[in-house]
């Protein structure tokens, strides 16, 4: 009996034990007056034990990210109070009636405010950034606030902060009042050159082509600028679409992030008519060959020397063939010239050979022919 009430109370030790553990993972105490719950691993603030009138909430506890306040965390002499942009959740009455509420413009601290009559007052016009080494971005806070680089990536001249090294800048924006919140700015390398546009290009009057220009080592919030610099032969609009005008040649200009890309367009009058160099087109048995074709004005070839070399070339394997083809025309030539006459000559003497003598044959004619009369006179006399 003894071990089994031993064996209860170890029991039961433990469950409370356990209970222990799991209030204290669920509600826990800041040594700076918040109080919190956890929630799916985020922290919804309960109350604020602190005497302060004047609030900063914040961004995070106990390395928590702050999500939510919950109803009367803030309803006792609070009469200043930030809310940070990562708390998305404020539930009725969580703020005393009457407090001026701060926050980051459009945020949920300016919805609430706007919803219950609270004053509200903008911070900043934005809770992030992003920008590059050596670029100066403009950061809108309020007029009586103050700049400070908690990181030392940025130089700050009132609203302007200009990137100096890469990494995750935190800018600390604080108010005389007592009022601080953070802005955090993500510093990339700058970019280091631009690319995906063509050094040269081909185009014809008329014709169009679109730019696609990049910047080599990543996406960066900037805008590219076009330019050309001699409209008569080709036009760029703002969103990179060339359009060619005149033939000649001109050069497109693309810029941004202080860079530049040039492409030098050339500008041809359409064609009028097609050449196939025959060179092309020869080719020997089982070989295959793609058909290269050029089209332009009827204007001789740049070089020459060059493309009859390439022909004899091509020519040489087929020696033999052009070799009885040039006997073959020479004979036919000679035979063009001399052929006439021999073959009148040989005409005449074949037809002496086979021509009858007329005389005998006129003479047999007329023997034949009285012969016949006699015979027939002979006859007759007999009958």
């Amino acid at each position: 009996m003894g071990k089994k009430v031993l064996s209860l109370f170890l029991a039961v030790i433990m469950l409370l034990s356990i209970f222990t553990t799991c209030a204290f993972a669920l509600t826990s105490a800041n040594p700076t007056g918040w109080e919190y719950e956890l929630v799916n691993s985020k922290a919804t603030i309960t109350a604020f034990s602190g005497a302060d009138n004047t609030v900063n909430v914040p961004e995070s506890i106990d390395g928590y990210s702050v999500e939510k306040i919950a109803s009367n965390a803030l309803a006792g002499t609070v009469e200043n109070v930030y809310i940070p942009a990562c708390c998305t959740t404020i539930e009725d009455s969580a703020i005393a009636a009457g407090a001026t509420v701060y926050g980051i413009k459009d945020s949920a601290a300016q919805t609430y405010a706007n919803a219950n009559s609270l004053s509200f007052v903008t911070l900043a016009d934005k809770a992030s950034y992003s920008t590059y080494v050596g670029k100066t971005i403009t950061v809108n806070v309020a007029d009586n606030a103050t700049l400070t680089s908690t990181n030392s990536l940025t130089t700050i001249s009132g609203k302007s902060v200009k990137a100096v090294a890469s990494g995750t800048e935190i800018l600390s924006v604080s108010l005389p009042n007592g009022i601080v919140g953070n802005i955090k700015v993500e510093i990339k390398e700058a970019p280091k050159s631009i690319t995906n546009v063509p050094t040269s290009l081909k185009l014809y009057i008329g014709e169009k082509y679109q730019l696609n220009p990049k910047f080599s080592n990543g996406t960066y919030d900037e805008t590219f600028k076009y330019g050309t610099t001699a409209s008569a032969y080709a036009t760029v609009s703002q969103s990179g679409l060339i359009q060619a005008k005149g033939a000649g040649n001109v050069n497109i200009i693309v810029a941004s992030a202080g860079l530049k890309a040039t492409c030098a367009l050339t500008v041809l009058k359409k064609p009028t008519k097609f050449n196939l160099s025959l060179h092309d087109i020869l080719i020997g048995v089982g070989e295959s060959k793609t058909l290269t074709y050029t089209l332009g004005n009827g204007e001789k070839a740049k070089d020459l020397f060059g493309t009859w070399k390439k022909l004899f070339g091509y020519c040489r394997r087929y020696a033999a063939v052009f070799v009885i083809a040039l006997l073959c025309a020479a004979v036919g030539t000679v035979l063009t010239l001399i052929g006439p006459d021999k073959l009148s000559d040989m005409t005449d003497t074949v037809t002496e050979g086979i021509a009858p003598d007329t005389e005998a044959l006129e003479s047999l004619i007329e023997a034949i022919s009285e012969n016949s009369q006699e015979n027939m006179q002979t006859l007759m006399e007999r009958m």
